[in-house]
């Protein structure tokens, strides 16, 4: 019974990590016909917090591109530029943070 539990609670932290994904943006100019391209270079490859990740989001990109027939070539007909943006926030909250009215009886402006 016990391993019945564990692997219902298994389960369910394996699909609540694959619920949040990163949200991908693309840009580009739909008036181009992209069926006339075959080759692609990358002009600026994306900068990621580890080269891991860097290395496996460009391979990503590589893979697809070839799917479709495209190759990678030293000059190609489409320069790829990749960015990530990552937004982390941290904030402090002391017995000091607020409208200033509290902390001590002191009346802060």
């Amino acid at each position: 019974m016990k391993t019945r539990v564990f692997l219902a609670a298994l389960a369910l932290l394996a699909l609540a990590a694959c619920a949040s994904s990163p949200t991908v943006k693309t840009d580009h100019d739909p008036s181009v016909d992209f069926s006339k391209y075959r080759t692609y270079t990358w002009g600026m490859r994306p900068q990621a917090g580890s080269p891991l990740v860097q290395q496996r989001i460009t391979d990503g990109i590589d893979a697809r591109l070839q799917a479709l027939g495209w190759r990678q070539a030293p000059d190609g007909q489409v320069t790829l530029a990749a960015h990530i943006i990552t937004q982390q926030r941290q904030t402090l909250d002391t017995f000091y943070t607020g409208t200033g009215m509290g902390g001590w009886g002191w009346r802060g402006g």
